[in-house]
């Protein structure tokens, strides 16, 4: 069994933090196919259980001002975020040194970090796989396409650029790179020309995520779940309340949920006698379970879509655009509703699940199916075991 050592840039816990976290958290517990430690920014507390492998914490810096952020931005040649952690970067590389004998695998966990392998030792080197997760170009390419503002236009152009050379540049120094969609890793791989790169989708803990009984979905809810945060989420629910709500027909009177963590200004002020915005919830599952209809209307963005997959898992109907179901093996009509990013065809949609909930019992039940098959958190760490075994079994 592979000893390996992740190397992250943030701790893991609670899991809810990010989509990475999710991942990084769900890799750390005691499985059959590998045994993993973990090398990480301590930026919280003690949280994880005896049933994960080590954590080892390199102590956080004091954050930079938004001026030093902006300079940083306007000088750099580096992505912002390459930036960002590019301070820690000795930091990492001292541990590696001293205690990469004890690993033959050392799994760097995000792109930030790629800047770890340049001046080491072949031997660390060789042992080294990175884990964009997502493409971090095509991320950028989407969301300045979408931008109608010009000044962030231009910004988002220059990041794109930058990412695109950083990828080009770095992804071509280790013996993998995993992705967590096909869309990333074909994006990554037609800006590199290189084809040492794989995918594994996040996973979804279906014995957690498990529906109640549908008796509970008795009025017209709509939910959208996710960090408010997140640019693609914002972009999302901006789109949902201006544009897609006011569509649906008033006779079914829908209440739209917008449930998660760091709602901004502009969603707080959302909330109505028509729309409740929660903030951080401990357990997401009583909202879903009162939901009739799961909605995405993701934009841009990129990588798979942990909120999909819960919803999924939740046996729920799920309409949301192509977007939000990439990286999924999902099947329009069969376990999903996939709609274009038309405010009119998306309130459509909700109205005919609205209007007819028996018509969509299959469906909810192909969409659970999909979830314990495909991406129940076991098999995930199956096939990081596997990319594990294959790239270092000589």
């Amino acid at each position: 069994m592979d000893k390996v050592l992740i190397v992250a840039t943030s701790y893991p816990y609670p899991e809810y933090r990010d989509g990475l976290a999710k991942i990084n958290a769900n890799l750390l517990k005691k499985n059959d196919y590998f045994d993993a430690d973990m090398l990480c920014i301590g930026d919280l507390g003690d949280l994880n259980t005896s049933d994960v492998g080590n954590i080892f914490k390199i102590s956080p810096r004091k954050k930079k001002n938004k001026f030093s952020q902006i300079f940083s931005f306007i000088f750099s040649m580096k992505p912002i975020n390459v930036s960002k952690y590019s301070e820690y970067v000795r930091q990492y590389k001292d541990f590696l040194l001293e205690h990469h004998s004890r690993y033959s695998v050392i799994h760097l966990s995000s792109p930030y970090l790629a800047e770890i392998a340049i001046g080491m030792p072949s031997e660390i080197v060789n042992k080294m796989i990175i884990f964009p997760i997502d493409c971090m170009t095509l991320f950028w390419c989407r969301r300045k396409k979408n931008e109608e503002n010009i000044l962030k236009k231009i910004i988002y152009s220059i990041e794109f650029l930058k990412c695109s050379s950083f990828e080009k540049r770095y992804y071509n120094i280790f013996k993998a790179a995993v992705f967590v969609s096909d869309v990333d890793r074909d994006y990554a791989k037609a800006i590199t020309k290189k084809d040492n790169y794989y995918c594994i989708p996040n996973g979804v803990d279906v014995d957690y995520f498990k529906s109640d009984s549908l008796a509970q979905r008795d009025k017209n809810f709509l939910i959208f779940t996710g960090d408010m945060s997140y640019a693609p989420n914002k972009d999302a629910v901006n789109f949902l309340v201006n544009k897609v709500l006011p569509k649906i027909d008033q006779k079914f009177q829908p209440h739209l949920l917008l449930v998660g963590q760091k709602p901004d200004e502009t969603t707080l002020s959302f909330a109505s006698e028509h729309i409740t915005v929660t903030g951080f919830v401990e357990d997401l599952r009583p909202y879903l379970n009162r939901s009739k209809v799961y909605i995405s209307p993701l934009r841009f963005g990129s990588g798979i879509k942990n909120k999909i997959l819960e919803a999924m898992s939740m046996g729920m109907v799920v309409i949301g655009t192509k977007v939000s179901f990439e990286g999924i093996g999902c099947t329009p009509g069969h376990d999903c509703v996939q709609v274009e990013v038309d405010e009119f065809k998306m309130a459509k949609a909700v109205e005919e699940i609205f209007q007819n909930q028996v018509a969509y019992t299959s469906m909810r039940k192909n969409a659970r199916d999909l979830a314990e098959k495909k991406y129940s958190w076991d098999s995930i760490r199956k096939a990081y075991g596997l990319i594990y075994e294959n790239r270092f079994s000589n």
